[in-house]
């Protein structure tokens, strides 16, 4: 049985993927760990020269491409169930880590034997992978610093015996984006020893490129959905923390960028006011979310500079992780 296994879903991205598999297998290679970690990478059918890249790292990786595009919940599904390390990592194919981050969640693993890791994307990167350390929280306080983040699927590494019984339960939520998401928090609900990393290890990917998929039906709905239907659905505080750091940390710039035409996602066509009306159409957010829709973008403009002042100032007062 291998000790870690990398599972990468990948879709019409090639050039990243290179970057990310050159990476990971210069990192192994480094490590001098081989035989007890395994590269897996799912290709969705894409109709790129994913195959060619994938043919480069022919004996270093497990790779297959499905017949047709399965989605990417049924993708994400299909590298879980095939992983046989004891600990599961799931990186996006368009994200990057240091270049020793590898070994550094082989010693956290060595050393600590942790349920739940979560490598922050933001922060210092001034020690070496045998000098970084990392945070013990418990899981309700993990959910609630990283909030948000706790759906970037690159920045968590996960023991398998916490996802492997959820996967047939998981394909209920198919279709939202976020039944991955579902499998989470049911490992993080379960989770007794929950590290946060030192510092950054994860870069993500900033030149979006991401779209294919209705915004809103994914952000502010399917994530909620998915939230509440887990283990944590009763915990009230947690669920309020996440639906204000996501109104006010992705759902109002997005909108925002959406209004002003600067924004090269090419996201589905929707209604925003329709797609907001679930989670954000009553309270303090109701007529936030008419000013976005209605106010003229040139006096919006001003409004959503104070909006960031906000976030800033309650990110900081509540120590949000990110």
């Amino acid at each position: 049985m291998k000790k870690l296994s990398i599972c990468i879903p990948t879709y019409n991205r090639s050039g990243f993927l290179d970057t990310l598999l050159s990476s990971l297998v210069a990192q192994i290679a480094t490590s001098g760990r081989g035989d007890e970690i395994e590269v897996l990478v799912s290709d969705n059918a894409s109709p790129d020269d994913t195959p060619s890249i994938a043919a480069k790292y022919e004996g270093a990786i497990r790779y297959w491409r499905n017949p047709e595009n399965i989605g990417p919940d049924a993708n994400f599904l299909k590298l879980f169930g095939q992983a046989t390390g004891s600990y599961i990592w799931l990186p996006g194919d368009d994200d990057t880590v240091r270049d020793d981050t590898l070994r550094y969640i082989l010693r956290m693993i060595d050393t600590n034997e942790f349920d739940f890791l979560y490598l922050r994307t933001q922060g210092s990167t001034s020690k070496d992978w045998l000098t970084r350390g990392a945070a013990q929280v418990s899981n309700v306080e993990l959910l609630r610093r990283v909030n948000i983040f706790t759906t970037f699927m690159t920045s968590q590494v996960i023991r398998a015996d916490l996802i492997k019984p959820n996967l047939e339960q998981a394909r209920t939520h198919l279709g939202g984006f976020m039944a991955y998401y579902w499998i989470f928090l049911e490992a993080l609900h379960r989770s007794a020893r929950c590290l946060i990393s030192e510092e950054r290890e994860v870069f993500p990917d900033t030149t979006e490129n991401t779209g294919g998929y209705r915004f809103y039906k994914v952000w502010a709905e399917a994530v909620f959905d998915v939230l509440k239907a887990s283990s944590f659905g009763a915990d009230a505080k947690s669920f309020a923390i996440m639906r204000f750091r996501m109104f006010f940390a992705l759902l109002l710039p997005i909108t925002y960028r959406l209004r002003s035409g600067g924004a090269r996602f090419k996201f589905q066509s929707e209604n925003p006011a329709a797609g907001l009306q679930k989670y954000f159409g009553s309270g303090i957010y109701r007529p936030i979310v008419s000013t976005y829709l209605g106010l003229p973008y040139v006096l919006l403009k001003p409004v959503h500079f104070a909006m960031r002042v906000v976030l800033r100032i309650t990110r900081a007062c509540r120590n949000d992780i990110v």
